[in-house]
């Protein structure tokens, strides 16, 4: 399972966008952990395993850590 984002490296006045990798159609749950905020575009992943979310930073230089739970 794996998270990438696209870009890896997003300015303040951006946004991310979020992927995971994973098994289809199971349930996920996005953390943010830091700065910024975290939308969920799904709630499930989808028949090839994905799910995604929108990141928008918040604090300049801040590091922030993000988690999916699934198949809850």
């Amino acid at each position: 399972m794996t998270i990438s984002a696209y870009p890896p490296n997003v300015a303040v006045d951006a946004t991310s966008l979020l992927v995971f990798s994973g098994p289809p159609n199971v349930s996920v749950q996005w953390m943010l952990t830091g700065s910024g905020l975290l939308e969920p575009v799904e709630a499930y992943t989808d028949a090839g395993g994905h799910a995604h979310a929108i990141y928008t930073p918040g604090d300049v230089g801040d590091v922030v850590t993000i988690a999916v739970t699934h198949g809850i």
